[in-house]
């Protein structure tokens, strides 16, 4: 009867400490899917960086060539008036 007891205690003690872990491992599983949400956020944000990076460079360019133009064109105006043409 005593073993009988003894392996009842033991026994709940098991199906509490199984009890504790299978919740333990559904959290875990909870965050794997929360961290797998922004593993997609941030690879979609990665490859949106990537775009606007060449898009601003693009702009940079575009900028470059627009100055140099109008550079350009001052420079002819002005040598235009002064008869250096």
């Amino acid at each position: 009867m005593k073993l009988r007891q003894e392996l009842k205690a033991k026994t709940d003690e098991l199906e509490k400490t199984i009890s504790h872990y299978s919740a333990e491992i559904g959290k875990l599983n909870a965050k794997i899917v929360e961290l797998e949400k922004y593993k997609l956020a941030i690879t979609k944000l990665e490859s949106e960086n990537a775009e606007f990076r060449v898009r601003f460079t693009k702009l940079e360019q575009q900028t470059q060539v627009s100055k140099a133009l109008e550079e350009a064109i001052l420079e002819y105006f002005k040598r235009g008036s002064t008869g250096d043409i």
